[in-house]
């Protein structure tokens, strides 16, 4: 019993031995990481956009009006800048082009439209991600009870 106890953990320590000495071996000494790749970019919604769905209260009101004359355009330079608004007579909270801005570059909730009009800020209704082909904002018109979540699509 105690020969065998006792080549139980010759063999134990033998195969921590080897495993260790395997990995030592078998590890490289230069790991590259790309430049940038551990810094944080801004997200990226450049591009031309049309309305895919809307959805008003929970229910989806897409059929019930012309939502696909909306078109926003979203321009970046280091970061965003311009955007044109084309919208019909499609509800949108803010009518005439200018100038757009995350509330976060990195993570944003909210985006900001700002007009020679006015200003309007509409919430993300989920988060970004730069290189997708949708997003969708959240927002009301006048009454605030009534939220509507609008679904681009990249064109």
């Amino acid at each position: 019993m105690l020969l065998k106890s006792f080549l139980q953990k010759i063999s134990d320590r033998s195969l921590f031995f080897f495993i260790f000495l395997f990995l030592l071996l078998s590890c490289e000494d230069d790991i590259s990481i790309p430049d940038g790749a551990l810094q944080e970019q801004i997200v990226d919604l450049q591009g031309s956009w049309k309305v895919q769905q809307v959805i008003l209260n929970g229910q989806d009101v897409t059929p019930l009006f012309d939502f696909g004359d909306i078109k926003l355009t979203l321009q970046m330079d280091q970061g965003p800048s311009d955007f044109q608004i084309e919208t019909g007579d499609a509800p949108f909270p803010i009518l005439t082009s200018g100038t757009w801005k995350y509330d976060d570059p990195v993570y944003p909730q909210s985006i900001s439209f700002l007009s020679a009009q006015n200003e309007r800020s509409v919430l993300l209704a989920e988060a970004p991600i730069s290189g997708n082909t949708t997003f969708k904002i959240s927002f009301s018109l006048g009454c605030e009870d009534n939220t509507y979540t609008y679904i681009f699509e990249k064109e």
